[in-house]
């Protein structure tokens, strides 16, 4: 991984992934047969992801990283645009 800024068109690739997916805000909850990250935006549920059987920790962790991430991985982003944003406008006073 870089120690590079994001670039505006990595920044922008990042949002557009977001869009693309299904609408959040998105929940883990425990399904018959193992947890599921959930959307519950749409008239019924939508499955975004699942385990199956018994679980792990490690699995569980990874669906309740990704079930808030829908939101705020583009809610970072638009920070990271507005906080360049702001920079680049004090280097210019």
């Amino acid at each position: 991984m870089s120690n590079e800024h994001l670039t505006d068109a990595e920044i922008e690739a990042g949002l557009a992934l977001g869009e693309a997916t299904t609408a959040g805000p998105w929940e883990v909850q425990k399904g018959s047969d193992g947890y599921e990250v959930i959307s519950q935006v749409d008239i019924g549920m939508t499955i975004i992801a699942h385990t199956l059987g018994e679980t792990d920790t490690q699995e569980v962790a990874n669906l309740r990283f990704i079930a808030p991430a829908r939101e705020g991985w583009p809610r970072a982003l638009r920070e990271v645009q507005r906080l360049q944003a702001e920079n680049q406008e004090l280097r210019e006073k």
